[in-house]
């Protein structure tokens, strides 16, 4: 698919038809240098992802006060050495618990998704996918 011009479409409405669709794939969004991806499995969003420092995970859970500073850098080490997710390698550090996880990633969805709602300029494309993401990172 080509790229849709987010002048002329709202997220929004595409949100909606790839949902009705029960489509499973990537909304790819990008603006300017900073791109979104938001995650769909048979039409629910299953995952979203930023290159924006701020909607990353650790962010998102250091500003929740789930985790420190210094659990944050011992897991990026760990986790930069083992090529294990970084949300993982917090668990298995005993930082937080696979629930916290859970909230923390769920939360970060839902702050890309808010972002990309607001969008009036950029564009967007549909990267279709039967399988868009590992079962372990797909949001209940």
């Amino acid at each position: 698919m080509t790229a849709l011009d987010l002048s002329e479409t709202l997220v929004a409405e595409e949100i909606v038809r790839v949902r009705a669709e029960g489509w499973s794939g990537v909304l790819a969004l990008t603006q300017g240098e900073v791109a979104k991806g938001l995650y769909f499995v048979d039409g629910a969003i299953a995952f979203a992802a930023s290159t924006v420092e701020e909607d990353r995970l650790a962010a998102c859970l250091f500003r929740a006060g789930k985790i420190t500073e210094g659990q944050f850098r011992a897991a990026m080490r760990e986790s930069e050495a083992t090529g294990r997710p970084l949300g993982h390698t917090f668990v298995e550090l005993g930082y937080l618990t696979p629930e916290d996880l859970a909230q923390g990633v769920g939360a970060q969805a839902e702050r890309i998704v808010l972002s990309v709602l607001r969008w009036t300029t950029g564009a967007l494309r549909r990267e279709a996918m039967e399988r868009p993401l590992p079962a372990d990172l797909v949001l209940e």
